[in-house]
């Protein structure tokens, strides 16, 4: 990283599954850097090694996986990490904060607008809850959960 910075060569994120990467913005330069390991020079391979290793199992490189994303998708998947870290913590309210947030970024997102229904239900904001699932199961009417969603809904009146 610290070659790239001498050099001064812009960076683009690069959201590979489990792991994030950045590399310089050349093009099809095959070159990329671990921020999150001391700056380590990684190619494709050792992509490809990294992914089998968080999944545990084979994993199949795809060129989409190493395709740079956006600064809101960059931010999006911070924090969406952060939501989990939230989670892990059982703290409803940060969560919901965090979720917010996300739907400022991507508006409408379906399921992240069904995660603050739930979490609202929980904090007691039972009328926010009705409005987030009700939109929720309108635009996917057939989701896994929709029966569980439904029978939450009865439930709030």
């Amino acid at each position: 990283m610290e070659v790239a910075r001498r050099l001064n060569f812009p960076m683009v994120g690069i959201g590979m599954p489990g792991h994030f990467l950045i590399r310089p913005d050349i093009e099809d330069i095959g070159i990329f850097v671990d921020a999150f390991n001391g700056g380590e020079v990684t190619f494709a391979q050792d992509c490809q090694d990294r992914l089998s290793q968080i999944y545990q199992q084979s994993v199949t490189l795809q060129p989409e996986f190493l395709a740079p994303v956006s600064n809101r998708q960059f931010l999006a998947r911070m924090l969406t990490n952060l939501k989990y870290i939230y989670l892990k913590q059982q703290d409803l309210e940060k969560i919901l904060a965090t979720v917010e947030r996300i739907l400022l970024l991507f508006p409408g997102t379906s399921l992240e607008l069904r995660d603050r229904g739930l979490l609202c239900f929980q904090l007691g904001m039972f009328s926010q809850a009705m409005e987030d699932l009700q939109t929720y199961l309108v635009k996917i009417p057939d989701a896994e959960d929709a029966d569980v969603i439904r029978q939450l809904l009865d439930k709030l009146g």
